[in-house]
């Protein structure tokens, strides 16, 4: 990779540390388009965070969807209005591991906390399990992950679904040295 492109992409990881989902995606078009026009650096600054202001007023008043944030939850009790209710939804739940009785063990990683839904709704009937990993892992998460490889006994496939911006180009190499 060129420095040109560490630099991009440097800068690319940026307004999503800050929280600013709006300006990083909008961030390779502006880019273009302030060279385009020539646009100074404030001018392009500017309009870059226009854009994350005009978001966040939009989600303030209710006119933008939500977004995933999966880093915070309501924790609420499961209750039922009876035992025939908590069956039902034993029920629902139970499910086999369809990977049983397989050479090996996947697992699917995932780099963007926003990719879970996606990935769970299409993979977690077939029992692959989905790792989040949010750019660089703690090593108690990726202690979790070697217990759960080692728990099953069988050599485990990762598989990655993700971009490539700084955290992404090391998971593989991070997943490798640590979990396998």
């Amino acid at each position: 990779m060129s420095a040109e492109q560490s630099s991009y992409q440097a800068l690319r990881a940026h307004p999503g540390c800050l929280r600013l989902t709006a300006a990083a995606e909008a961030l390779p078009a502006e880019l273009e388009r302030a060279t385009k026009d020539k646009l100074g650096p404030t001018a392009f600054l500017e309009r870059l965070l226009g854009i994350e202001v005009e978001a966040t007023g939009a989600r303030r008043d209710g006119a933008f969807p939500d977004l995933a944030d999966n880093t915070r939850r309501v924790h609420v009790p499961r209750s039922y209005a009876s035992p025939e209710e908590a069956l039902a939804e034993l029920r629902r739940d139970c499910r086999r591991d369809r990977t049983e009785g397989q050479a090996v063990k996947l697992i699917l990683d995932v780099e963007k906390d926003t990719l879970t839904g996606l990935m769970t709704g299409w993979f977690s009937g077939l029992g692959v399990p989905v790792v989040v990993l949010r750019g660089y892992s703690s090593q108690s998460y990726t202690d979790r992950v070697r217990r759960l490889i080692d728990a099953d006994g069988r050599p485990a496939h990762l598989i990655y679904a993700g971009d490539f911006d700084a955290s992404g180009e090391d998971i593989a190499a991070d997943d490798d040295g640590d979990v396998g």
